[in-house]
């Protein structure tokens, strides 16, 4: 998505939803699960149609962004049907059903919701600008990766995860299993259908490319006034919904993302950010692949704080 196609109340009404993920404080990590509003579930940007035109250019393009086992067969026909009762419902603008299909107004496809398994999970993601993750329990209650469709990853590869359970999919971060992982199991057994929940992270990425299962080489910028530019607040509000049929859970994953120096205009951003930083622990700051970015960014980030401290107090 090119940024400056949007005007300027849509680029900070996209700031202020990319910013949510950011803590205020130090460092911690935390599960920073919250109710959501079923009819919230897929909540409009102003990125929306963007992120469904570059779905449907990558969903030509990869071939390895689709994926489901036999045993999801189910669950990805019951997650196709609740869009297609939902959408149309909570965003009439952007749906519109007609019988058994789907005009979606973005990239004017007219999609079939008749379909299941791997079929079923191109059909969803050609309908929301959200990945979608089907997590369905095994015999002992434990919740793995039976379907997906991954068009917008954030520096992860698909095929590495299917068939795993939680613990084995978030291995390589840091501290994840000593500090939240049975709590995020204890979790997924619990929600139901009428109570999902909601959360949101942050990184920093340098390049805007959607599609990023790894890092994409870019230049260092050259100087830190460049930094604010170069590099990106990448968000994702992550929803976790209960299908009652199967019994699926399905975690989607929304990508909200702007440059830093756009990120930085929101109040606090850059004092959040400086501080969320410098708290983190080295195991994780380099699982984010910060540790590159450290010494432009931090000066960057510095200077729009001295920046905004510097402004008068604001009196309504």
């Amino acid at each position: 998505m090119n940024l400056p196609e949007l005007s300027h109340a849509e680029r900070a009404q996209l700031s202020a939803a990319t910013v949510r993920g950011l803590q205020p404080g130090a460092h911690r990590m935390t599960i920073g699960l919250r109710p959501l509003e079923p009819s919230d579930w897929i909540a409009w940007f102003p990125d929306h149609d963007a992120q469904l035109q570059e779905k449907e250019r990558v969903l030509v393009a990869q071939s390895d962004v689709l994926s489901a086992l036999p045993e999801a067969k189910l669950a990805s026909a019951e997650l196709v049907a609740k869009l297609g009762r939902q959408l149309p419902r909570e965003l009439p603008r952007h749906y519109r059903a007609e019988g058994r299909r789907l005009q979606v107004m973005a990239t004017g496809a007219r999609v079939d919701l008749d379909c299941d398994g791997l079929e079923a999970m191109r059909t969803a993601a050609r309908l929301v600008p959200d990945d979608l993750v089907v997590m369905l329990p095994d015999a002992d209650d434990t919740y793995i990766l039976a379907a997906a469709a991954l068009c917008f990853p954030t520096r992860w590869r698909l095929a590495d995860k299917v068939g795993h359970p939680m613990l084995a999919i978030h291995a390589p971060v840091p501290g994840y299993a000593e500090q939240i992982g049975r709590a995020t199991d204890k979790v997924m057994s619990k929600i139901t259908a009428e109570r999902p929940l909601w959360r949101q992270n942050w990184s920093i990425v340098d390049s805007p490319a959607l599609y990023q299962p790894v890092r994409i080489p870019m230049p260092a910028p050259r100087t830190p006034a460049e930094a604010g530019e170069h590099f990106w607040l990448r968000s994702e509000r992550q929803c976790l919904v209960r299908l009652p049929r199967s019994r699926a859970v399905v975690f989607s994953i929304r990508i909200l993302q702007v440059s830093v120096a756009q990120a930085c205009t929101q109040p606090g951003v850059a004092a959040s950010l400086v501080e969320q930083i410098e708290t983190m622990p080295d195991s994780l700051r380099g699982y984010k692949q910060l540790q590159d970015a450290a010494s432009p960014l931090r000066e960057y980030l510095r200077s729009a704080l001295a920046a905004e401290q510097s402004q008068p107090p604001h009196h309504a």
